[in-house]
């Protein structure tokens, strides 16, 4: 039975507000030069939001008990995106289904997060190396067949949950500073088995001014964006830089630039103000968490999104190399956004859980 209690109205009222301004500033971006992104990405919101409140009041716990099918599920779409997977420019990251197509590593981020909190939960703190090493070789494999697409951006995400899991559930945090440092110095051999276009990715963050009109193009273009909204922006659909197409990818990469390009200095600060307030949200719904299972799916999902949005945002500045995480509720794509509809009804599972009583169902 439906109880206005058990739902959380103040987070969904972020994500809906969050959906609307993406969904304009999608608009703004595509209109009139690719109308189809736009209504495509509404049929997406549709489809998402349907799947957030349909996990909302489904309960977290059953949903768990799949965890492990999940993950070998997508394990197995994994190594066919490899075989049978179409894409472009030489990178293979979706499998078609008759005229729908979906991109694997993008839903495969909640399946990790669902199987780190029913492992964790089940076999309590990470107290050994055995469990270090259990818990890595289970992001290591979706990494690994993701990186092979390639996509480094995801793969990267994969290992960061294992990170921030083993950080929350280490019984002594020095199985996280010591995996984290060793991490570290393996970059050096990593740089071996990047591609071309990876390295001088690279090379542009050290070097803004290394190949202006090649590789470091994009990076210079969302600076100009950014730097052309100046403190309120230049208006509603009067953007220039995404309509002139001098902004690559400015309806999913730096889809960013485009909100502040036409919001300024204000709309950005509104923005981050908004993401703030559902990091904010959904950390008050781990502390209200009725048990661990729950408390370690909404740690997962509040380091999922921090993650894309940090990402996100700091590669069109600078502060980072470039690498393509999508803003999440604000760039076009179908996968990453069921993810993150997703993964936010599991949060929301978490808080109406917390009302129920012990052996009583959720739906």
């Amino acid at each position: 039975m439906f109880r206005f209690k058990e739902t959380d109205f103040y987070l969904i009222g972020v994500i809906l507000l969050l959906v609307g301004l993406g969904t304009l500033n999608l608009y703004s971006a595509t209109i009139p030069q690719k109308e189809t992104f736009f209504y495509k990405q509404l049929i997406w919101n549709i489809i998402g939001l349907t799947c957030l409140f349909l996990f909302a009041f489904y309960d977290y716990h059953r949903l768990m008990k799949y965890s492990s099918f999940l993950y070998v599920l997508f394990l197995v779409l994994l190594l066919l995106v490899l075989v049978y997977g179409r894409g472009t420019g030489g990178a293979k990251r979706w499998i078609s289904i008759g005229l729908f197509s979906f991109q694997p590593s993008e839903l495969m981020k909640p399946v990790m997060i669902l199987l780190y909190s029913r492992l964790l939960s089940v076999r309590g703190e990470v107290k050994t190396w055995g469990k270090v090493f259990e818990l890595g070789l289970y992001a290591l494999l979706p990494a690994l067949l993701i990186a092979k697409q390639p996509d480094l951006g995801t793969a990267v995400v994969m290992l960061f949950l294992f990170l921030v899991y083993l950080f929350v559930a280490s019984s002594h945090l020095k199985y996280f500073f010591i995996v984290t440092f060793s991490s570290l110095g393996f970059l050096p051999v990593l740089w071996e088995f990047l591609k071309d276009y990876q390295k001088r990715r690279l090379l542009v963050f050290l070097d803004p001014d290394y190949d202006p009109l090649g590789v470091g193009y994009n990076l210079l273009q969302s600076k100009i964006s950014l730097g052309s909204g100046g403190l309120f922006g230049v208006g509603f659909l009067k953007g220039l830089q995404h309509k002139l197409r001098f902004l690559p990818e400015h309806h999913t990469d730096f889809i960013f630039c485009v909100w502040g390009e036409e919001f300024g200095f204000v709309g950005v600060v509104v923005l981050l103000s908004l993401y703030l307030l559902l990091l904010w949200r959904m950390y008050k719904v781990a502390l209200l968490a009725k048990d661990k299972e729950g408390f370690y799916i909404v740690c997962g999902v509040i380091s999922l999104f921090f993650l894309h949005i940090f990402v996100n945002i700091a590669m069109t500045v600078g502060i980072i190399p470039v690498k393509g995480l999508p803003l999440p509720f604000f760039s076009y794509g179908g996968s990453a956004t069921l993810s993150f509809f997703i993964s936010a009804g599991l949060v929301l599972s978490v808080y109406r859980w917390r009302f129920a009583k012990e052996g009583g169902r959720s739906w």
